[in-house]
């Protein structure tokens, strides 16, 4: 029997568009996240590096990630159940069939809602303000992000940002020797 052990991100919420998202690195069995070890705001993702800076833990990060998990576990357990109904002869193993694929389907809609539904996965217009700061970004980061909650419009995005240009004094040509 292979046991598959080690650490990933699991749990994505708080989703900033364009920007980043909140995630938790758990230490998993066969790809199921079981202890949290740290949240993070993840800046970029791909195959099995990320880029981001550490948070306190992320309870709302992690009862995601626990609730993925289940729901993956279910969904197998749950077909698991149906197999071996549907493999046994007798009237009761057709109703143990029945069963157990209404309880896959119901945790394979469950988990597709936990990515889907926009209230779960999208960070709200102040937590986003909140992750933007975490981050450092600067005057012109919060206003795109106003602009990305439909908090102003592009006009006022663009007269914001000239202001802040206009108050910027501009840096010296390079004059190279």
């Amino acid at each position: 029997m292979i046991i598959v052990w080690g650490s990933g991100l699991y749990g994505k919420v708080d989703t900033v568009p364009g920007l980043c998202h909140v995630a938790t690195k758990f230490g998993h069995l066969w790809y199921i996240p079981l202890i949290p070890t740290g949240s993070w705001i993840v800046l970029s993702q791909d195959g099995n590096g990320w880029q981001g800076m550490p948070i306190g833990m992320s309870f709302k990060s992690i009862v995601m990630g626990w609730l993925r998990g289940a729901l993956v576990v279910g969904m197998i357990a749950a077909g698991v159940f149906a197999a071996i109904g549907f493999s046994d002869n007798r009237q009761d193993g057709t109703q143990f069939a029945i069963a157990g694929g209404i309880a896959a389907v119901l945790c394979a809609v469950g988990l597709w809602g936990t990515y889907k539904l926009k209230e779960l996965g999208r960070a709200s217009h102040p937590r986003a303000i909140e992750l933007a700061e975490q981050l450092g970004l600067d005057e012109r980061g919060l206003i795109m992000i106003d602009l990305a909650y439909g908090m102003i419009d592009e006009s006022e995005a663009e007269y914001k940002l000239k202001k802040i240009a206009e108050q910027t004094p501009s840096e010296p040509a390079y004059e190279g020797t």
